[in-house]
Parts: structure tokens; C-alpha cells; sequence
């Protein structure tokens, strides 16, 4: 039995809602043998993301401002730049897992590929296998790229619109994007952003994206395909030269012998900087102003780092000491989960010394500007923020924040 003609007035069967004749009945316009690949491409892309952006449209307004909250967790920017809409709009119908455990792409390809016509089924096939990574430049060569993804080690090339003209000081850039792997070439899919590796940037993000895989138990290619929005903030943290706050928190059970062990090999490169609640608070004597530090109690030895590289530095120095000794991650940028309730009194512990770290550095206008450790200094210092902590406890009205204001007097005796 032969399937009923559509006629040029007709409903487009793929679901767009637009005429068959403005939709996928004017398809051959645009891919005439004559167009070169990129063109082809490219014109493909746009149509498929067309459809899509129909669709949806409804769906998308409603959820539009929570998924770019979502998007730039990892990012230092609040907002999602202009120039970099379609990198948003694209991890969004390609990488964002819906309630139903599949993307919006994946789903209209589902319900309505038998509809659509063969180029463009193809081409959304190959855009929902995409995802957004990072490319080291290798060389260049007319109108072909050769790139190296650099977090998963693998080479590639890439069509060009025009001749790259990057010089022989720029071959190493970096690029952000994300490869779309067609019969006649792979492509960038929407905007491309790049990043001059004059910094040690291309090792920064490695080391974060190992890192990020490493606490979520997974490999690279699926946070890259299905948590995009890790690279996109590790590589705007990279752009913009600043390091990424990971505060990542761990703790052990230690006994007498071990506690000794550790305070020890802490007297080398280690100095005590308070005690409290049962616990020695020691950093690093060449600590900058990330917070650092190694909490050592009668029981439990927990850790906070902010910064990776101070991580890794604990890391060596515990594997020294302590080559099979087990820590409990209890917290970190990269992992959204809360800590055990067993363990949510040491996350607090190691969460209440840095707020209160915080506060100790920050100049208040309460106190004309000064920071508290200042005025500490002073004489009837100590009097003076007493009086200031009694202020803020009269306002506040629940438990935590109470505790906090309790552990901020006693680091101030």
C-alpha cells in the first residue's frame, strides 16, 4: 500500500507545524550539488534547530531561565552572553536529559523521523550524538582544521568556512565547541569561542575535568555529552584567568598513633593557625588567600581545599603518610549530593571555621570599614565584636545561623 502524497499545502507530517512546502518540501533548495559542504551543512543544521526551536517553543519559554541557572552553575558569569546563546541553545536540545530520561532532540527524532526527510533525519541524528568539548589546533590547511580533543585524546579535522588565519603564535589555541560529524565532514555546530593556551590553560582544565570525573565515578565522554555545562564554566573559569572554587571537603577516623603521625610530618611545611572545638586548625605556612586547611582531631582528621592545586598538594602529602588510608569526600563543587547524615557534623564543622574565616577578612561597615581581625587588634577589640555578634544573633531565626554566630565568638577569645 503506497503512503498518501502530501500535498504542498499540507501540514508538514515532521511535526514543525508549518506548510510541507515551507518546511521539508523546500529542502532541495538548499542542498543543490553545487553548495560546498560547509554551506550544506550548515544550512542542514539551521533547519533541524528550526524545527526543534517550533516545536518546543511553548515547553521551552516555561523552563528557559531555570535551565540557564542550570547551565552556568560551573561559570563565573550570571547571565548567559548573547554571543554564547547558541552554545547555550544547543546543550539544551542536544545534552539536557528531560524527566522522561531523554533529550529534547532525541525525542522529537524519536516521534517524528519517519517524517522528516533524509538529510535532515541525518543531520539531527549526528547533532544528538554531539557534544560540547574542548580542541587543541594542531595545524591548518585551506579550508581543514586539524584539532585534538583534548580530553579525550583524539585527533579530528574540521570543515572552514574561510581559511584559518591564525598565526604560528596562535596554532595552539584552544577552541569551545561542539563537533558535528557528517557523511561529507564535521562541522561546528553554532558559535566557537577561543582561547589562547599562554597560561597553562589546556592543563587546567584537564586536571578539572579528571577531577570532576574522578567524584562522580564517571568518564569523560559522558559528563562531556550530558554535563556540558562543566566545560563550558571550566572553560569561561580558564578565559577569564581565575581558578575554580571546588571546595572540596574529606575526612578519615584516625587513632592516637596516626594523629601523632600526621602532626609530625604537619610541623614541615604546616603552622597551627587556631584550636577549636577538639580540633587543631593547621595551613600551609605559604598559603595565599584560598582557604586551606587540615582540621585534626582526637578521632577524625578533616580537610578543606579550595583551590585544586591545594588538593593535590594534600593528596601527596596524605598518601606519604597514609598510603591506604580511606577519606570520605563530604562535599565539592562537582558533586551535588549532601554529605551522610553520619557525617554532616564534620562537613559543618570544616563549613562554620570557613564563613568564619570569611568574616574575620572582610571589612564591615559596622566597623568603618575595617575587617574584624583588625579590630581584634585594637584596644577593647574583642569587646567590640562581641557586641557586634549579639546584634546579629538578636536578628537571626534558625539553628545553623545561631551555631555559626557561637563558633565566630569563640574564634574571637
Amino acid at each position: 500500500m503506497q503512503p498518501a502524497k502530501i500535498g504542498r499545502n499540507d501540514p508538514c507530517p515532521c511535526g514543525s507545524g508549518k506548510k510541507y512546502k515551507r518546511c521539508c518540501g523546500e529542502l532541495h533548495e538548499f542542498l543543490e550539488p553545487t553548495i560546498d559542504p560547509f554551506t550544506r551543512i550548515n544550512n542542514l543544521m539551521t533547519a533541524v534547530k528550526f524545527k526543534l526551536d517550533q516545536f518546543y517553543e511553548r515547553e521551552i519559554k516555561r523552563v528557559r531561565r531555570e535551565l540557564q541557572k542550570h547551565f552556568l552553575r560551573f561559570s563565573v558569569e550570571n547571565t548567559v552572553n548573547r554571543d554564547h546563546e547558541s552554545i547555550f541553545s544547543d546543550w539544551l536540545w542536544f545534552d539536557q536529559i528531560g524527566d522522561d530520561g531523554d533529550t529534547l532532540a532525541y525525542l522529537y527524532l524519536k516521534n517524528n523521523g519517519e517524517f522528516i526527510e533524509s538529510p535532515l533525519k541525518d543531520c539531527l541524528a549526528a547533532l544528538n550524538l554531539s557534544y560540547l568539548s574542548v580542541y587543541e589546533v594542531i595545524a591548518a590547511e585551506g579550508l581543514i582544521l586539524e584539532l585534538r580533543d583534548i580530553f579525550l585524546d583524539r585527533k579530528c579535522e574540521v570543515l572552514l568556512k574561510e581559511p584559518w588565519e591564525g598565526s604560528d603564535e596562535t596554532i595552539s589555541a584552544l577552541l569551545l565547541g561542539r563537533l558535528v560529524r557528517m557523511a561529507d565532514g564535521n562541522v561546528f555546530s553554532g558559535m566557537v569561542l577561543m582561547l589562547e593556551n599562554d597560561d597553562e590553560q589546556m592543563d587546567f582544565l584537564v586536571e578539572h575535568l579528571q577531577h570532576a570525573c574522578n567524584l562522580q565515578g564517571d568518564t569523560a565522554i559522558n559528563l562531556l555529552k550530558f554535563k556540558g555545562e562543566i566545560v563550558y564554566g571550566l572553560f569561561n573559569h580558564a578565559f577569564k584567568k581565575t581558578h575554580v572554587t571546588i571546595n572540596h571537603i574529606e575526612a578519615a577516623k584516625i587513632d592516637a598513633e596516626e594523629k601523632q603521625r600526621l602532626l609530625g610530618r604537619l610541623k614541615d611545611s604546616y603552622h597551627l593557625v587556631h584550636e577549636n572545638v577538639g580540633f587543631q586548625w593547621f595551613e600551609p605556612t605559604d598559603n595565599k588567600e584560598a582557604y586551606n586547611r587540615i582540621a585534626v582531631g582526637a578521632e577524625y582528621v578533616i580537610t578543606s581545599h579550595e583551590v585544586l592545586q591545594d588538593l593535590n598538594d594534600w593528596k601527596s602529602l596524605q598518601n606519604d603518610i597514609w598510603p591506604d588510608k580511606e577519606f570520605i569526600v563530604l562535599g565539592d563543587r562537582f558533586i551535588m549530593n549532601p554529605p551522610l547524615p553520619e557525617m554532616a557534623d564534620l562537613w559543618f564543622t570544616i563549613i562554620k571555621d570557613r564563613e568564619c574565616e570569611a568574616w574575620l577578612n572582610t571589612p564591615h561597615t559596622e566597623l568603618q570599614g575595617k575587617t574584624p581581625a583588625q579590630i581584634i587588634t585594637e584596644e577593647n577589640g574583642r569587646e567590640r565584636l562581641n557586641r557586634l555578634l549579639d546584634e546579629m544573633y538578636d536578628r537571626v531565626d534558625n539553628d545553623q545561623a545561631r551555631e555559626l554566630l557561637d563558633y565566630m565568638r569563640l574564634r574571637i577569645q
